[in-house]
Parts: C-alpha cells; structure tokens; sequence
C-alpha cells in the first residue's frame, strides 16, 4: 500500500539529507592540523613521543610472541621489566602495535598515524 508521507505519522516521513557542515568544518579543521606531522621527521623532540615509541615497541614485540593482552613491559627499567600496562591505558599503544605488526612500519610512522586518526576523531 502506497501511502503519500502527508499522510504518514511525523517519525515515519523521510527526512531531507543535509550536509553536515560541522563534521565537515571539523574534519577538514583536523587535517590542517595534521599536516605538519605527516611530512615533519620523527615526532617532535618536546613531547613524550620517545617514550610512545618504545611502548608501541614492546606490544608489537608482545603481539608478536602471542600475548594478546600484556600487563608486564619486559624490556623497560634496564631490563629488569614494568608493570607499566597495569596502570597505563593500553588501547593507543595497542593500536599503534597493532599497526606496526599488520603493515610491517617504522614504530614512528605507526605513532604518527595513531596520532592523526586521533586529532581527526
């Protein structure tokens, strides 16, 4: 039965496609921003991005041997090894592994694009 949307009750009546002009504004807004990190060398020398390096190491190394989930940073503190992932928030440095395991990247590159997905986000 075809039914004109005059007669349709208001929650069933298509709606007009508009263009998200804020997510738009947005997302463009993100990439002027990510510019400058995709084509400057290495990551910046003020920020800890030494230190999201060699996370993003040790769980591609911990991928790599089977852990799924890691809790314990076996090569940090001289060897001796930190509970780090215990009260640190993986899932960013998870993801950059993650990325660093599938593609086979330089651990620098995989922090840079983490990095840019997440002002983007």
């Amino acid at each position: 039965m075809n039914l004109p949307s005059a007669d349709l009750p208001a929650w069933m009546r298509p709606r007009r496609r508009r263009v998200p002009w804020g997510a738009l504004f947005v997302m463009v807004f993100g990439l002027l921003i990510d510019w400058p990190l995709a084509f400057w060398p290495g990551l910046a020398k003020q920020s800890d991005g030494a230190l999201f390096v060699a996370r993003a190491m040790e769980i591609a190394a911990a991928l790599r041997s089977g852990t799924l989930y890691t809790r314990w940073a076996a090569d940090f503190n001289f060897g001796y090894g930190s509970p780090l992932f215990n009260y640190l928030a993986p899932l960013p440095h998870y993801l950059s592994g993650l990325h660093q395991l599938i593609t086979d990247a330089n651990p620098v590159d995989s922090i840079k694009l983490c990095l840019a997905a997440a002002v983007i986000g």
